[in-house]
Formats: structure tokens, sequence, C-alpha cells
């Protein structure tokens, strides 16, 4: 709750840093995340719109592991855990960045996997699979999202979700079943 009282006043930060020139793109050896995956990942929806509209990249990737700003919200149990932080974005929220991401022109998760694993397909004389996406987005979209928007917008990227059961035994639909995200349930 402290985190989240501090917030209008970190956005208000934001927009004047902005204001004053302050890069949207940047990273360094220290600072590993560009600003929007921080913001997406600590902030808010109003601090995803501020960078966005500043110029950030919905495609920028980060220094460690290669993701852009929708992978890494995908993946954010990753940094959570090394970072030994709580969850800090609600379901609600997190929908909302997401929604903005891909308004504004981000690709289809996990689509550099996907050139890879065609490449190397080819290379075997054999098709390539599914995307990656239709495996590792939506079930992760299906549990800290809410509502059939998300899954709109991701679907529009290119992808589709699989229904067969992961290793826990859970579809997305089982997955947004169990976080209770009656509108992805709606919509799968």
């Amino acid at each position: 709750e402290r985190h989240r009282a501090t917030l209008p006043a970190k956005t208000r930060m934001l927009a004047l840093a902005i204001q004053r020139g302050a890069s949207v793109k940047d990273m360094s050896y220290q600072m590993r995340q560009p600003p929007l995956h921080l913001a997406a990942l600590f902030g808010t929806p109003e601090m995803v719109d501020q960078l966005l509209a500043a110029g950030a990249d919905a495609n920028q990737r980060e220094w460690d592991r290669n993701l852009n700003p929708v992978e890494f919200m995908l993946d954010h149990e990753f940094y959570t855990r090394m970072t030994y932080l709580p969850e800090l974005v609600d379901a609600e929220d997190r929908g909302r960045m997401l929604l903005a991401l891909f308004k504004a022109g981000a690709e289809r998760p996990f689509k550099r996997v996907d050139e890879r694993l065609a490449q190397e397909a080819r290379a075997q004389g054999e098709a390539p699979q599914r995307p990656a996406a239709d495996d590792l987005a939506w079930p992760m979209i299906a549990q800290t999202t809410r509502g059939a928007e998300v899954m709109e917008a991701l679907a529009r990227t290119g992808t589709a979700p699989v229904f067969e059961a992961d290793n826990l035994g859970l579809s997305p639909l089982g997955f947004a079943a169990r976080a209770g995200n009656v509108g992805g349930v709606r919509w799968l």
C-alpha cells in the first residue's frame, strides 16, 4: 500500500522529467531496463502512457534478457523474484498497460524466438511451428489480466491460445478460471 500511495507523486515527477528533456529510451550498464519496462513493472498505466506519448519504443529490448516490454511484463515474476519485491501492479492496471503497448505497435511476444526456430526448421527442411506466444503468452495473459480486451489485442498480433494442458495440468482457460478472470474465460 505504501508503494501505491507514492504513485501519483511519481507520475507527476515523471511528467516533469519528460517535460525537461529526460530520455525515455536510455539504458546503462547500471540501469539495464529502459524506463518503459520499469514503468510497466512498478508504475501505473498513466506512466506507460506518458512514456509512449514522449516517444518510448513499444518494442525496445532490455539489456539482460533481450525482452521487449510485453515479454518483460509476461515474465514479471522472474524480475520480482530476482529483486525480492512483491507484486506491485494489479491485473486491471497490467491489462491497461498491455493494451497501451499493443496500441503503440508492440509486436507479437516472443517473435524473435519464432524467427530463430523458423530459421532452424528451414535449415532442416521442416515447416515452422506455431508461434511461441501460443504456448508462452496466453497462460500469463489469462492469469495476470482481466477481461477480453487484452486477449483480443494479443490475438491481433498473430497468435492464438493452445488449449492443451501444460505441465500443471492447465490450459489458458484453466489459468483464467483459477485467477478469476471471468471476461477472459468468456473470451476463450
